[in-house]
Order: C-alpha cells, then structure tokens, then sequence
C-alpha cells in the first residue's frame, strides 16, 4: 500500500514573516489570504484527480492523507502521468500491516511549492 500526503497549514505567522513584530503591514495578511486559497484550491484539485483514479482520502492534523494499493514504481508512475507535483506530496510504502515500511518521497512542501 502506498500513503501520500498533501501538507496543507501549520505556523501561519512564521510562513507570514510577522512573527514577534510589532505593526506590521496589515496587507501580508491578504497577501497571505490569497496564495493560501490558491494553494488550497490546487490541493483540491489534485484530490479530484486521485479519488477518480481510485485514491482513497482521509483528514490528518496538519495534511490530507491518500492512500492505495499499488506499488512504489506504479504509484509514482501515476502521479507523474496525473501531473501531481512530486515535491507536493510525501510519499511512504506501508507493509502488509500499514506501517511505513521505508520512505519513498519525502518533502516539507511550502505553499509555494504546489504548482
């Protein structure tokens, strides 16, 4: 079975650059608003495209979780022909009993970082 993940929102002030100051300018929060919705957006989109490929979906803490059965090659042979970012997701091969048998991609992406 293969688990990826799509990193949604963690520290808001630290991505903003305001954390700790004083009267900062109030449009990086609408700045922020704006990539954040666009970011989100293309997460949905991407979760679309795998439910249609028989993805199956859970919510996570911080990320949106997806998993199938299928193999390493396979999985990643897929996302490339979806066009799913490689470095939007991470990605991990569960053993027989679910548990992470070894990392296969491994990204902290940044909202920036979905395309």
């Amino acid at each position: 079975m293969i688990e990826l993940s799509f990193f949604l929102y963690y520290k808001p002030c630290p991505d903003m650059g305001i954390e700790g100051k004083e009267n900062f300018d109030i449009d990086i929060l609408r700045e922020h608003g704006k990539d954040l919705a666009s970011y989100l957006s293309k997460i949905a989109d991407y979760l679309t495209v795998l439910k249609e490929q028989g993805w199956s979906y859970y919510g996570g803490l911080y990320d949106i979780n997806c998993y199938k059965e299928t193999t390493k090659n396979k999985a990643i042979a897929e996302l490339n022909k979806l066009k799913i970012n490689l470095n939007a997701v991470n990605l991990i091969e569960l053993d027989k009993k679910h548990e992470c048998s070894k990392d296969l991609i491994c990204h902290t992406p940044l909202t920036n970082q979905v395309k």
